[in-house]
This record gives structure tokens, C-alpha cells and sequence, in this order.
């Protein structure tokens, strides 16, 4: 799922996804 993707970037606070 693109909103789970979305939640894991944010949580490894990849600032390039």
C-alpha cells in the first residue's frame, strides 16, 4: 500500500521518497 510506504519513509525520515 502506497499509505504504508508512505508511514515507513516518514518513520526511517528519509527525506527522499
Amino acid at each position: 500500500d502506497i499509505y504504508l510506504n508512505v508511514l515507513k519513509c516518514y518513520m526511517l525520515k528519509i527525506d527522499n521518497c
